[in-house]
């Protein structure tokens, strides 16, 4: 009898078993295996529950068979081009498929040989490479847990009630505390930095693994999830430039092929990337509500709000920067603006008021999000 926590495991086991060997199957048979494929993941899903053993572990894992059932049927009909290696062995297909198997970003794929035993860098080395990686994460943790301890220690229950959820109208009022605006800045903060730590860590200590003890790979091979977040000025660019690609990189790919099924855009480039740009929210909100409720959390329909606003906020944000540039094009012509490079005084504006303007939207939309999840989780009665 495997114990609970193994059970979920198991599931995503055979699941990639299947789909690993599945690339090198006739292409006939490679559609029918994302029957089994698809209904061990689900399996999996259901029981992503057990493996909460560790803060997040629980909700990444069911993200990952989010990820795998959006990936799987990419992985199958991909052509795997044969790869000029010195002798054409089994090993080294094998090695050739996990290439294609294991990269959920679509980064492109290296085309060297597998790394031999003995040329494997040493395990001392890679901890050492590596340990910034995850001392960082670990430090962010440790601070974001002691700071929660001292602001969220006084708070109770009815701190994340519906009303406390909503902020711009009390503000107009003038009913907002210090106190409040502090667990909304935490809270909001927590999301994204929490986010980062934790799939930061569980990436490093895969790379260790994949690196330093099986040497299929080498650091190159396991770039940076996470951008910096100096490059995050707007919602656009927190999204496209610092956020992860985990679950982004396919679904962009059925989100290309959904629209381009349901409306013909090709006349029209920039309404095609909006809905596609909509669709790619939207497939996130779905996966994480999913998730959610697998885990037993409450309002997921809000997940699926959260990215809809964001796709909103990205939006506005390309008009806005849009109508901004031409307005300024015809206000500086013929200036020393217009001679000098106008853009250059143009982004020593733009990105402190971006950066501001990214703050405020996530202390707007995140406790939206969260205080309701929170809410729910303080008036559980207790086990």
């Amino acid at each position: 009898m495997l114990p609970s926590f193994a059970i979920p495991l198991a599931y995503h086991g055979v699941a990639a078993f299947i789909l690993f060997k599945g690339i090198r199957c006739p292409a006939k048979w490679r559609n029918a295996l994302l029957v089994p494929i698809i209904l061990l993941l689900i399996f999996s899903l259901r029981e992503a529950h057990h493996v909460d053993v560790f803060p997040g572990l629980g909700f990444h894992f069911g993200m990952l068979q989010v990820v795998t059932i959006l990936c799987s049927p990419i992985v199958l009909n991909s052509r795997v081009e044969k790869k000029r290696l010195r002798k054409a062995t089994k090993n080294c297909n094998m090695w050739s498929d996990y290439r294609v198997y294991n990269n959920p970003r679509m980064l492109s794929c290296s085309t060297r040989e597998p790394i031999r035993t003995g040329e494997r860098a040493p395990l001392w080395g890679i901890l050492i490479q590596s340990l910034p990686r995850i001392l960082i994460p670990l430090g962010l943790e440790l601070a974001t847990t002691v700071l929660a301890a001292l602001i969220l220690g006084s708070c109770e229950a009815s701190d994340f009630s519906a009303e406390k959820a909503t902020i711009l109208r009390r503000l107009w009022g003038g009913s907002v505390s210090l106190h409040e605006l502090a667990v909304r800045f935490l809270v909001s903060v927590s999301w994204i930095g929490l986010s980062i730590s934790r799939l930061t860590l569980f990436h490093t200590l895969l790379s260790i693994i994949f690196v330093a003890g099986l040497g299929f790979d080498t650091l190159e091979d396991w770039p940076p999830l996470f951008g910096s977040v100096l490059e995050s000025y707007t919602i656009q660019r927190f999204w496209g430039k610092t956020w992860h690609r985990l679950l982004s990189a396919s679904a962009v790919l059925w989100a290309r092929a959904c629209i381009d099924f349901i409306v013909k855009t090709e006349a029209c480039p920039r309404l095609r990337n909006f809905l596609v740009a909509f669709m790619v929210f939207t497939i996130s909100g779905l996966a994480h509500a999913v998730v959610a409720k697998s885990l037993g959390e409450t309002s997921t329909i809000l997940d699926i709000w959260f990215f809809w606003v964001n796709s909103l906020a990205v939006t506005l944000e390309v008009l806005v920067l849009e109508v901004g540039k031409v307005a300024l094009s015809t206000l500086t012509r013929g200036t020393r603006f217009e001679r000098n490079g106008w853009k250059t005084y143009l982004g020593l504006l733009v990105k402190p008021m971006g950066f501001m303007w990214v703050v405020l939207f996530f202390l707007w939309s995140v406790p939206r999000l969260m205080y309701p999840k929170i809410y729910s989780e303080l008036n559980q009665p207790a086990r």
